[in-house]
This record gives C-alpha cells, sequence and structure tokens, in this order.
C-alpha cells in the first residue's frame, strides 16, 4: 500500500509555492516511507513544479477549472 501525503498547489504566490517545496522536504525527514502528491493547477511555475519532482514528488496536473 502506497502511503501518501496529498497537497493542492495553484498559481506563483511564493507563500505557498516555496511552502509547497519545504512541505517535500520536510516530509521525507519526518515521514520518510510517504509519498508527496502535489495536484497542479496550470498555472504553477513549472520551476516550481521541477523543483517537487527532483523531491521524488509525485505530480498530477489539473485544469484551473477543476481545482474546486
Amino acid at each position: 500500500m502506497k502511503k501518501i501525503i496529498s497537497f493542492c498547489l495553484w498559481g506563483d504566490n511564493p507563500k505557498y509555492t516555496i511552502g509547497a517545496i519545504e512541505n517535500a522536504k520536510l516530509a521525507k525527514t519526518i515521514y520518510p516511507d510517504w509519498i508527496c502528491r502535489f495536484y497542479v493547477s496550470e498555472n504553477v511555475n513549472q520551476s516550481i513544479i521541477n523543483k517537487l519532482i527532483e523531491l521524488n514528488s509525485e505530480i498530477i496536473k489539473k485544469p484551473n477549472k477543476n481545482i474546486f
């Protein structure tokens, strides 16, 4: 069974994008057997997505209209 910590991320506000990266880093230390999964909208900067991927996070891209 996969152990998942899931997050939603949209927009380009550093308050959330940098926070997402920090969460992915912390999860590796606090929950080493778990995987972070980020549901991201189309307007999240690709550099943020790339960094999350580097941190072994799963990325699921969602169209902006289906966020909520």
